[in-house]
């Protein structure tokens, strides 16, 4: 995860970064994009009740512990020299699940008192575990990124890369709102010490 930042500047870097060499802007109309029907983020919003943590060091220990032990790891995995922290079976257990994230709330809400998110922006595909139930409980809109040929209307468009290769992702030109505080959501980092 990372800090709630203005939506102008990101969406005018990822607007800027989707220019074209010839200057036009990168947009996109997937003739493969899902034929779902389109959800609305002018709904009211709702939130999923969560338990109230104090913030006592055992209380976040204990999650920790619990969270800990429900990861999986797989070493040179989906490449040699990546070690793959698998967080699926958190989702297994409902009960450890709630824990981690009555724990992202209480972090979010005690790091940004007062410059509580606007928006919650999951990136594909684990972001989308998480971020929609922050965004519920958070009651804010959530907005997916997704990979490049994957999101329909018009869309900004911005290349990444991965310590195992390259891709892009995709994110509609029309889902953030200028000013709105973006709290961008993911899973774990692939690379680093746990």
């Amino acid at each position: 995860m990372t800090a709630p930042a203005p939506s102008d500047s990101v969406v005018e870097s990822v607007a800027s970064n989707a220019t074209t060499q010839s200057g036009a802007a990168s947009t996109t109309h997937s003739p493969d994009a899902s034929r779902r029907e389109p959800t609305s983020s002018t709904a009211g919003t709702a939130q999923l009740p969560s338990k109230s943590l104090t913030g006592k060091p055992e209380e976040m220990e204990k999650t920790k512990q619990l969270v800990i032990s429900a990861l999986q790891y797989h070493p040179d995995w989906p490449t040699p020299g990546v070690n793959f922290i698998d967080i699926l079976p958190i989702f297994r257990n409902p009960a450890i699940f709630a824990s981690l994230l009555d724990v992202l709330i209480y972090q979010i809400e005690e790091t940004f008192p007062s410059n509580k998110p606007g928006v919650v922006v999951g990136l594909d595909a684990r972001g989308f575990l998480f971020g929609p139930t922050l965004a519920l409980r958070l009651g804010v809109p959530f907005v997916p990124v997704r990979k490049s040929g994957k999101m329909p209307g018009i869309c900004f468009t911005e290349g990444y890369e991965k310590e195992y290769g390259g891709d892009e992702f995709q994110i509609q030109a029309d889902s953030i709102q200028k000013n709105q505080k973006v709290l961008i959501v993911d899973d774990i980092l692939a690379t680093g010490e746990f």
